[in-house]
Parts: structure tokens; C-alpha cells; sequence
């Protein structure tokens, strides 16, 4: 996988997950303390982030452990116990 290659690019994939979530790890995992109380669609938009994570945790074997984006997709990753 290489930097540049877009379609390749861990970093890229990774980025740009990460801003379509539209919220940080701090407040993702915030709106995830009482998710049962949320109504259906704020449920269901946590538990696709859950998903989308899943599908992200082998990219952290990928990333450069000094990239930023690795730090990131660790404090996204943290949060996977807290989903629905």
C-alpha cells in the first residue's frame, strides 16, 4: 500500500472515515454513555460507526505506529466496547 494511490492508501481510507463520521472520538463516545436512551436513528447512526470501525481495526497493523491517523484510529477503536 502506498501513500499517493488513493484507492491504496490507509491513511487516506482512514481520513476520510473519520470526517464522514462528523463528530470526534470524545463525542462519539459521549453520545455511546447512554446509547439505549437515544432515539432509533441516533442508535442506529452508532452502530454504523461500530461497523465501520470493525471493518478499520486491521489498519492499525498497516498505518506507521508515528502517524497521527494511527493515534486516531486508536482512540476510534477504544471505543468499540461502548457501541451498539
Amino acid at each position: 500500500m502506498r501513500r499517493g494511490d488513493l484507492i491504496r492508501d490507509p491513511v487516506f481510507l482512514c481520513e476520510t472515515v473519520f470526517r464522514e463520521f462528523g463528530a470526534s472520538p470524545a463525542e462519539v463516545a459521549a453520545e455511546a454513555v447512554d446509547w439505549r436512551a437515544l432515539p432509533r436513528p441516533e442508535m442506529l447512526r452508532l452502530r454504523r460507526i461500530k461497523n465501520v470501525l470493525t471493518l478499520l481495526r486491521p489498519m492499525r497493523d498497516v498505518l506507521p505506529v508515528d502517524d497521527p491517523i494511527h493515534r486516531e484510529l486508536s482512540e476510534w477503536l477504544a471505543l468499540l466496547p461502548g457501541l451498539p
